[in-house]
């Protein structure tokens, strides 16, 4: 009897997945050494170690969860177009692996930690489910029109308050009485205090993820989602010298724009601005001059 043929994995995914992971755990690291969205970042890190977190700030923040983001999106398809060659319902099948996905991000989110992400990509999943008969192009231009939208409406008002600031503050913009909260909750001998404190910010995460996350991190998903459809791997294959070009040029306008937040270290606005808007257009840079150099 003959044996059923294996899937092909597609190594450039798995790849660049392996690159966004750590990415993210380069962020984390810097999230988790200490509360750096409270203190003044030009008194904590001088010498080697501003100069790290500047160089972090220019490559690294704001640019690797639009990529992990894409990468959801593109194996949602995946799951999508294996179920339906299969003959298999697709929306049990996702809407289990969502509402566990969902479970755990909300157990860490409240316990362990209130940065967790687990929750927002269960929720962006359910909504993404029901695009996934959308066409390529619908999905590229929902993308493109809620990005602009959140420059608009999230990113032009980050530089205009970055313009208008002349205090220097922390990543926050936040007092010393905060700080001070917050050092004592993750301190403290006492689990209770942390967690309060915890749940307490995780809710705010939450609130995050049902409103500003769907301008954030949503189209990402729908670009993931629209590449997969597209054959995008074997565009990048076939139009090497394109691939080259825009990553190329979306690599320098989103270095040119995140340049800005990595000198302004204290600038709460210019360092928001710079990653919501400048990190998601690095983001795109790398992953096409990526898949090319994987080809």
């Amino acid at each position: 009897m003959a044996s059923t043929p294996k899937k092909q994995r597609i190594i450039e995914l798995d790849a660049l997945r392996g690159m966004s992971l750590f990415g993210i755990l380069l962020m984390n690291i810097l999230v988790f050494s200490f509360p750096y969205e409270h203190v003044r970042l030009d008194v904590a890190l001088q010498g080697v170690n501003g100069f790290l977190f500047r160089v972090v700030s220019l490559l690294v923040i704001g640019s690797f969860y639009p990529i992990f983001s894409f990468l959801f999106g593109f194996s949602l398809m995946l799951i999508y177009h294996s179920t339906q060659q299969r003959g298999i319902a697709f929306k049990p099948v996702m809407i289990r692996r969502l509402i566990f996905l969902a479970l755990l991000g909300l157990i860490h989110g409240f316990f362990f930690y209130s940065g967790d992400i687990l929750f927002t990509y269960a929720v962006m999943g359910f909504g993404a489910m029901w695009c996934t008969k959308s066409s390529v192009k619908r999905l590229k231009n929902a993308a493109i029109i809620l990005f602009a939208i959140k420059v608009v409406i999230w990113g032009l008002p980050f530089l205009i308050m970055g313009w208008m600031t002349k205090a220097k503050l922390p990543f926050s913009g936040g007092s010393q009485a905060e700080l001070n909260n917050v050092l004592q909750a993750q301190t403290s001998v006492h689990y209770i205090d942390f967690f309060l404190y915890n749940a307490q910010d995780n809710f705010s995460n939450i609130a995050a993820t049902l409103t500003l996350d769907w301008l954030d991190i949503f189209p990402y998903l729908l670009l993931g989602m629209a590449a997969m459809k597209g054959h995008f791997v074997t565009w990048v294959k076939e139009h090497p010298t394109r691939a080259i070009k825009w990553g190329s040029l979306f690599i320098i306008i989103g270095v040119l724009i995140k340049f800005l937040g990595a000198y302004a270290i204290t600038n709460p606005g210019y360092m928001m601005f710079s990653f919501t808007v400048g990190g998601p257009l690095l983001s795109v840079g790398i992953v096409l001059l990526f898949f090319h150099m994987m080809q």
